[in-house]
């Protein structure tokens, strides 16, 4: 092995422990323990390390959702066509729901990501913010590719908006776990149910196919 490569895998070791460090600590500590002197300690690397990789904490989340939106678009092309746009639809977001429960902090990361200080940073000091942007579009499109499909097939209702619809599916969802996790006036309400995301996404989807099916 010569120098290059191993520089690549140093590289690649330490961008990798920066990574998981920074999952652990948002999901078992939440994001007010995501500090970039938690998050050196945990990575086993200086704060100038995070920042030649990173240029900043929050690129370091922006990462994290662009890798798993990779992940979930990997996901998604991989599907069989099925015999209508409205069984390609169900497809998808079966597939969606299966990566929810796969990938437990998504929801919390793209919630965090949308939601807070992050939502005010330049584009420019967050490079992994393009590629997360890059992978939403492409599964926007499969989504709406579905819809159009299923309009044109006749297994769904003709007169839907197919971007709307799409809007919709995406939208919802990511408004449903913001109103779970962040609204305190049903608080004592909807304890119980945080633990039964799984049963709420169902719903939530079952209402959409209703909506759409001819």
């Amino acid at each position: 092995m010569d120098s290059k490569e191993r520089k690549h895998l140093r590289k690649k070791g330490r961008l990798y422990a920066i990574l998981e460090a920074a999952e652990g600590i948002i999901l078992n500590e939440g994001f007010s323990g995501f500090t970039l002197s938690n998050l050196s300690k945990r990575a086993g690397v200086s704060r100038g390390i995070i920042y030649y990789y990173f240029l900043n904490e929050e690129n370091v989340i922006a990462k994290l959702i662009s890798d798993k939106m990779v992940i979930l678009l990997k996901r998604l092309n991989s599907l069989k066509k099925q015999k209508n746009g409205y069984e390609d639809l169900g497809s998808i977001l079966a597939e969606f729901h299966r990566f929810l429960k796969d990938e437990p902090g998504y929801l919390t990361l793209i919630s965090y990501f949308t939601t807070c200080k992050l939502a005010s940073i330049k584009k420019e000091s967050m490079p992994y913010y393009a590629d997360y942007e890059n992978s939403r579009d492409e599964i926007f499109k499969l989504c709406l590719a579905a819809i159009e499909r299923g309009a044109q097939d006749g297994s769904v209702y003709s007169k839907v908006d197919p971007y709307i619809m799409t809007y919709a599916i995406w939208a919802g969802v990511g408004s449903f776990w913001e109103f779970m996790l962040k609204d305190e006036v049903l608080r004592p309400v909807k304890q119980p149910y945080l633990k039964k995301v799984d049963k709420f996404l169902k719903e939530y989807f079952d209402m959409i196919f209703r909506a759409l099916k001819c």
